[in-house]
């Protein structure tokens, strides 16, 4: 007896969410690092690796000890359906902090609220590949 298992939906699914991940990534540093008159944060170098570092240091301790978890207590599906919610509302930020940063020419308390929300929205898409 074979089981059929629906490779092409799933893969299509996972592509799918790892290319609006990928996007998302590349976009983080080219919008951190250019001028504000160009629709980014001018930050510095230093600035977007720490921001990047931190990210990356919190995502990986996500992986390791709440995805299971959360994978185990909601199951697979659950949490794939609120990873991909997360991807997409990690994307309208980058709007409002370039709009803010302009309005103001430089880098506000309301820029860092919206860089913070941005940053913790993306980070709540990398459980979906705990499921994967």
């Amino acid at each position: 007896m074979y089981i059929r298992i629906p490779l092409e939906s799933i893969t299509h699914k996972v592509l799918a969410l790892a290319f609006s991940e990928m996007a998302h990534t590349a976009l983080l540093p080219i919008m951190y690092s250019s001028p504000i008159h160009a629709g980014g944060l001018s930050l510095t170098p230093a600035q977007t690796g720490l921001i990047l570092g931190i990210v990356t240091v919190v995502g990986v301790i996500l992986q390791l000890t709440i995805c299971p978890w959360v994978t185990k207590r909601t199951g697979p599906r659950q949490v794939y359906i609120v990873s991909v919610m997360f991807m997409a509302l990690s994307m309208p930020p980058f709007a409002f902090m370039t709009m803010l940063a302009r309005k103001a020419d430089s880098v506000t308390p309301g820029v860092i609220v919206w860089l913070i929300i941005e940053v913790l929205t993306g980070m709540f898409a990398y459980p979906a590949y705990c499921n994967s």
